[in-house]
This record gives structure tokens, sequence and C-alpha cells, in this order.
């Protein structure tokens, strides 16, 4: 496992709740559905329809090494809520990669460069979704084609640990002390 520098195509598709014994209707066997996939760390390359169709993948962090993510990669994984991106080795994500990701509610990438993107890389997602970037990188993001596309592009200097999230909250005061999910003070005006 640790070995894994690759996912090749096709690998993960078509994970989804079908039945895996043909007996009567009633007693079919339904596989679990795939809530979060934990990819190797050292993970390079997700190569080319890798995990398309896999309509019950809820989640996805892509491991800090990969540099690389193929054309329709997670194509028509309508489940998959986020798409998270760690470290900046992320070059390319490629053609249909996240097209028809209908149920995407945010990404959140590391890399301050954005990444490479096609015309047709977020094709069916909806670009009022919050993207977080880095801070300091928002406006290379809003500049980049196809990252432009996208309504609300946030930059965002992530927690590590909860002590950071302790920590950052008995540094701020506000006058209600509201915050959000990622321990901002919350003006509630």
């Amino acid at each position: 496992y640790a070995s894994v520098q690759r996912i090749n195509p096709g690998v993960f598709s078509r994970i989804a709740p079908t039945p895996v014994m043909q007996q009567e209707p009633e007693k079919s066997i339904q596989p679990k559905a795939v809530q979060t996939l934990f990819l190797p760390k050292d993970l390079e390359t997700i190569n080319a329809f890798a995990l398309c169709s896999a309509v019950d993948l809820g989640g996805i962090t892509i491991p800090e090494h990969v540099s690389t993510i193929g054309n329709g990669a997670f194509l028509h994984c309508t489940s998959l809520d986020s798409l998270v991106c760690l470290g900046q080795a992320l070059a390319t994500i490629g053609d249909s990669a996240l097209a028809h990701c209908t149920g995407l509610s945010y990404i959140r990438m590391a890399t301050i460069v954005p990444p490479t993107l096609a015309p047709n890389t977020f094709q069916g997602v909806y670009k009022s979704i919050p993207v977080y970037v880095p801070s300091g990188a928002g406006e290379a993001y809003r500049m980049a084609p196809y990252w432009s596309d996208f309504f609300h592009i946030i930059e965002d200097s992530p927690a590590t640990s909860l002590r950071e999230v302790i920590s950052s909250f008995q540094q701020q005061s506000t006058d209600n002390g509201c915050y959000d999910i990622l321990g901002r003070p919350v003006n509630q005006s």
C-alpha cells in the first residue's frame, strides 16, 4: 500500500450499491457505500477515469505528492461532497476530471499557484460553492482560467490542529463571542 504511486484507469470505477449475489431480491447482499477513500500518502498520479462513476464516494483528500489528476478521474462521482488537495505538488487537473460531481459542496486547495484546468474540468459543478485557497493566493485563483468561474474564492489559513483552533479562540475577542466553523469571528450586525 505504501509503495502505490499511481492509480490506473478505472480501478475504482463504478463503486455503487449493486447486488453482489443474484438470489431473491430481498436477500441480495449490498456492499457498503464508500464514504471516504484514503489514498496512499506517496501517491503521485491519479490516472484518467480512475474513479469515474464511483457514485457513492463521499469525500476525497488528494495526498500532498499528487501532481496530476487525470482526465475524467472523478467524472460522474455525484455523491462527492468535498475535494481537499494537500501540498504544493498538484499542477494539473485534467479535462472533465470533476465534471458532473453535482454533490460538491466545497473545494479546499493547498497550492499557492492554481493548478492548470481544462475547459470542462468542473463542468456541471455549481460555481457558487466555496473554493478555499491559501492566504495570499486568492487573486491568482480569481485570475486563473476556469478557476475564475467560481464565485466564492476564499483565502483561508486552516488550523492544522485542535490546539491551534483553541489558541485562535483565546487570542481573538469579539463583542458577541460567535465564530464560524473555521474559528473566525462572526459579526452579527
